[in-house]
């Protein structure tokens, strides 16, 4: 997995997983200005998001999900995700969220966290649904 060098960049680390990218080969595709915005921010917005996601490599080959935490259950979106690849917005302490990476059986998280299972999650705002075959 792709490690965390900054507080917020877990969804650029879950991207560079998914496209099989090093961290420094994705800093390199989305530029010094944009590494320099999310050291003092994160990244911000589904802008940002599909940015990253265009320059990795992956542009055309994903698909915004968009879940209700209060609505859908943790339990239907795994079994919705099982076998395929996605990139998780899931909310934490304090009223952010994190990024996690889905290899289509196990969570993979790009921070210091261990082992998280889907079950653990206390809901997915966002997911970034891979093609299959990425």
């Amino acid at each position: 997995m792709v490690k965390q060098k900054l507080k917020q960049d877990c969804f650029f680390c879950c991207v560079a997983q998914a496209a099989g990218l090093t961290y420094k080969q994705l800093q390199d595709r989305v530029g010094w200005a944009f590494m320099v915005k999310m050291a003092d921010g994160g990244v911000g917005g589904i802008e940002d998001a599909t940015f990253v996601l265009d320059k990795s490599g992956l542009k055309g080959r994903y698909k915004r999900l968009w879940t209700a935490p209060g609505y859908v259950s943790v339990y239907y979106t795994r079994n919705l995700l099982w076998g395929r690849k996605a990139i998780l917005q899931v909310p934490c302490t304090g009223g952010v969220t994190h990024a996690v990476y889905w290899d289509g059986e196990h969570l993979h998280d790009p921070g210091k966290g261990t082992g998280w299972k889907m079950e653990q999650l206390m809901g997915i705002e966002n997911v970034f649904l891979l093609k299959e075959g990425v």
